[in-house]
């Protein structure tokens, strides 16, 4: 017998006894309705954990996000996704927790959702952009560069990775011309110095630091590092 059930069956015996206190005419004409009962009371476990809504563990999974318990965060971004797969800030979530943690094999196919549930938006396809980079999946990361540049040929941040990734192929004057589009020329010779100085060619990013410096000998940065190569 179910809670709401033996809830229903006490309150109609107790107002069968209060009316016999009266007569036994009331008492014989007492005629109990019985009600439908609330459908929210009558679920089980896992049925009310699926009414939870996916902002509740969203909001869930960014406090233990907050906390560093990493694995509790993935698993409430992850129930948040079991209640509206298309939730985008969970999916984004959980993505950027898997491409932290170089955990590839799953940042992948995340961002690669992500990017459908916003309608391939240019953020989204640099994002998986930047993954498929950080895995050296060079092709892949090209493409969907590639694919963010024509949902928004003016996304700045897709054309400065995108400038950065062809920097790291060797492919320098593509590079350029990237970078050339959204940075200034300085900030150019700067970032290409930059990539080399990550590369370990030493020369190659003091000669660009020169560069940079040549046209703004104000750059601080680009003076600093330069030093430091020294």
């Amino acid at each position: 017998m179910s809670g709401w059930k033996s809830f229903g069956i006490t309150a109609l015996l107790m107002a069968a006894a209060t009316g016999c206190s009266s007569g036994p005419k009331q008492a014989n004409s007492y005629n109990p309705v019985y009600k439908s009962p609330d459908p929210a009371l009558d679920i089980t476990p896992q049925q009310a954990n699926e009414r939870i809504s996916a902002e509740t563990h969203f909001a869930a999974a960014q406090l233990a996000e907050g906390q560093g318990r990493i694995p509790a965060a993935v698993d409430q971004y992850r129930r948040a996704l079991q209640v509206d797969a298309n939730h985008v800030p969970s999916l984004y979530g959980l993505a950027r927790i898997f491409t932290l943690s170089r955990n590839y094999s799953q940042a992948i196919p995340a961002w690669e959702r992500y990017v459908r549930a916003t309608n391939e938006d240019p953020s989204a396809w640099n994002n998986l952009a930047r993954c498929y980079e950080l895995a050296d999946q060079w092709a892949d990361a090209e493409a969907s560069y590639l694919r963010a540049l024509q949902r928004s040929p003016e996304h700045r941040q897709t054309r400065i990775n995108y400038g950065l990734m062809l920097a790291k192929r060797d492919r320098i004057d593509e590079s350029r011309e990237q970078l050339a589009k959204v940075l200034p020329e300085t900030a150019v010779e700067y970032n290409i110095g930059s990539v080399y100085e990550l590369r370990g060619m030493k020369l190659e990013a003091s000669e660009r630091y020169r560069a940079a410096l040549a046209l703004d000998p104000n750059m601080r940065e680009a003076a600093q590092r330069l030093a430091r190569l020294q």
